[in-house]
């Protein structure tokens, strides 16, 4: 916003806060060995709120094939996020190069699935069980 009103100083300030504020969590809850943001307990829960939130880029490796390991592999396309997360899914996956389209309809962010990739946003909006 402070780009957007020219404001420079207020643009530097606010972006050197987010900048430190992104590596104060990676420092204090990212695993070096692993690149993932879990303990083992909360895989899908952890690692999408990093990617969500920006802390982690959505390159493949460390939190974000985590999460897409986690739901596709390890739990047959089923979420274990949790009611305070399971809302950003589709946007995690988005970021993690998951290619679901992006359309809006009536002030709405919907997520279609898409032609190229695997498609798991897709899955993960039939499964019944």
């Amino acid at each position: 916003m402070a780009k957007s009103l020219g404001l420079a100083a207020d643009r530097t300030r606010w972006t050197t806060l987010a900048t430190n504020a992104g590596l104060a969590v990676r420092n204090a809850f990212r695993s070096d060995s692993t690149g993932r943001y879990d303990d083992g307990t909360a895989i899908q829960a952890s690692n999408l709120m990093a990617i969500y939130a920006g802390v982690e880029s959505n390159s493949s490796g460390g939190a974000a094939t985590a999460l897409i390991n986690d739901i596709v592999s390890t739990r047959s396309m089923h979420l274990s996020t949790g009611s305070s997360s399971s809302r950003y899914i589709l946007q995690a996956l988005e970021l993690c190069g998951e290619r679901s389209q992006v359309i809006s309809s009536d002030g709405m962010v919907s997520f279609l699935p898409g032609i190229a990739g695997s498609d798991v946003a897709a899955k993960l909006a039939v499964q019944t069980t």
